[in-house]
């Protein structure tokens, strides 16, 4: 099942092809849209009880850095962009009290778009 995201660190280097072989998990590709508007090749994995953020390595095949890790059980909200419904937006619960939740958002393809809401 899921390692104890204790284990991980950010940018701990993950293999992708193990997570794609497990039960229960589904396996996105996608780009996560920074600050600028420009597009981050990753892949979000969604587990039973997490989703993991990954960056693809830049030189190492089925290798990418852990970038985000968050319980499912965290996420409080999931928006689609009005004008561009290919755009989805993770809100996440604040970790600490008085923090601000916590907000990713992705380009997806329509087709792992329509998965993604499937899972």
């Amino acid at each position: 099942d899921v390692v104890d995201p204790g284990v991980f660190e950010h940018d701990s280097p993950i293999n992708v092809g193990h997570w794609m072989q497990k039960p229960n998990t589904h396996f996105f590709s996608c780009k996560r849209l920074v600050h600028d508007g420009q597009g981050i090749p990753r892949y979000l994995v969604v587990s039973t009880t997490h989703i993991m953020d990954l960056e693809a390595h830049k030189t190492k095949l089925n290798v990418a850095k852990l970038k985000a890790w968050n319980a499912l059980l965290d996420l409080d909200k999931v928006t689609f962009n009005k004008k561009d419904r290919q755009v989805v937006t993770f809100i996440f619960k604040a970790k600490e009290e008085g923090a601000k939740p916590r907000g990713y958002m992705y380009v997806m393809e329509e087709k792992m778009l329509e998965r993604s809401v499937e899972c």
